[in-house]
């Protein structure tokens, strides 16, 4: 089962950077070209320079950048930016926000707060205490790991969950809390950081999560390229204890404040009318009107009738057998599964039924091709349609939590943006050195 410790973080100098918000950043993999120079813009400090590097993240990456990335963590920990905690700690995380699918409904009705705690998590062979719920690409993996080679550090917390039914663990993290490093990101989310360094409470957590398994909501590359480094230095010859380990937050399935938001598929270069006739051998078609029925309700103008329907469907989505949305220019209708993939994630429907089935696309190379593109929010698919961004759009549903831990437990993987955890662990809050 899952073994935890504490660890002597390293973070940013306090007094040099009292606003944490001008230097974390997202995780790697949700920071696009655009938002990357942003960062950079910002402070010249921010972790994306450890993390991505100056070079842009759409484009091919070079041994300099991981060298790079290497040097400037040691220029950092030599001139102060960034110092090493005192006491051996976990580090508490409280993360207050607005729920992003329904962000206008009063003032505060739907303000949530999740909480949670980061730790040295001992590495495991998958399915021995510590399960993964997404399959993993190799390319992720291999820039990973270049990256790890480099630095010799765990530059940002892998995201995993955890069973606690009474809330004994999550209650000891909030009643450890003392002072806090706090900030408020660009998205108006609110963070509070503060080093849990006090043994009775360690104990309490470390006991504690040794009774209960973890299911990885983010970080399966990183986690998987930890095994493959650990690996690497067995057979080099040179292991350190510290590679056994990888820095992850941990939070409970059963906290009010666990939200996952659906990952919608955007699908540039498509025949829209020519598929969604296609689709009806595999799907039961019901238009956007009136339930069942055809007329008027079946078509939707471009702009505002889009997205009008595309809001009314996705409102249903994994309700009464809905799966999926399909948006075009001209019709907004509602997928219904039938056998034989009734049950199955609508992710992996998609993939396998759709992608591959129906287009016969390779999902990884669409990407690469930019002909399938993500997002989580349903009015900027159904924007990108009425506008001609792309061609049609397919809405997919939230995935509940206790179908992803469902899932990885029996040992089942969801394809690549199954689910997207909201709010994301910032990368830079703090840092775990292997060599300290």
């Amino acid at each position: 089962m899952p073994h935890l410790e504490p660890f002597r973080g390293v973070r940013y100098h306090p007094v040099l950077f009292p606003d944490l918000g001008e230097v974390v950043a997202p995780p790697y993999d949700v920071i696009g070209s655009r938002e990357r120079r942003s960062l950079l813009e910002r402070h010249e400090r921010n972790a994306v320079r450890l993390i991505l590097g100056l070079e842009d993240p759409a484009q091919p990456t070079s041994p300099a950048r991981y060298a790079d990335a290497a040097r400037t963590l040691t220029e950092w920990l030599a001139e102060g930016t960034l110092v090493r905690d005192p006491r051996p700690s976990m580090y508490g995380l409280v993360q207050r926000f607005r729920d992003p699918l329904n962000p206008e409904e009063g003032d505060h009705d739907r303000d949530r707060e999740r909480t949670g705690f980061i730790a040295r998590v001992r590495l495991e062979p998958w399915g021995r205490g510590i399960h993964p719920h997404e399959r993993t690409l190799a390319a992720p993996k291999a820039d990973r790991l270049r990256l790890l080679r480099a630095t010799r550090a765990r530059l940002d917390p892998l995201f995993g969950l955890f069973s606690d039914p009474d809330r004994k663990l999550i209650d000891t993290v909030r009643s450890s809390r003392r002072a806090a490093t706090t900030w408020t990101d660009d998205s108006g989310i609110e963070h509070a950081l503060w080093p849990i360094a006090d043994p009775a409470a360690i104990e309490i957590l470390v006991a504690g999560m040794a009774a209960r398994d973890i299911v990885i909501a983010d970080g399966h590359h990183r986690y998987e390229t930890a095994l493959t480094f650990r690996e690497e230095c067995e057979r080099a010859g040179a292991h350190v204890r510290a590679v056994d380990y990888v820095l992850m937050f941990l939070t409970a399935m059963e906290d009010p404040g666990l939200l996952i938001l659906p990952v919608h598929r955007l699908l540039s270069g498509v025949d829209a009318d020519a598929l969604r006739g296609r689709l009806a051998g595999r799907f039961r078609i019901e238009p956007a009107g009136e339930r069942g029925g055809g007329g008027a309700g079946a078509h939707a103008g471009a702009g505002a009738g889009v997205s009008a329907r595309a809001g009314a469907v996705a409102s249903e989505l994994g309700r009464n057998g809905v799966v999926l949305g399909f948006v075009d220019r001209e019709r907004v209708v509602r997928l219904v599964a039938t056998a034989p993939f009734a049950g199955e994630h609508p992710a992996a429907i998609v993939d396998r039924e759709i992608l591959a089935g129906l287009l016969g696309w390779d999902v990884d190379e669409a990407v690469r091709s930019g002909r399938l593109r993500f997002t989580t929010d349903w009015r900027e698919a159904a924007g990108a349609v009425a506008r001609g961004e792309i061609s049609c759009a397919l809405l997919l549903p939230p995935t509940p939590v206790a179908a992803v831990a469902a899932a990885a437990r029996s040992g089942l993987t969801l394809p690549q943006k199954s689910t997207y955890f909201y709010p994301k662990i910032p990368s830079g809050i703090v840092f775990d050195l292997i060599d300290a």
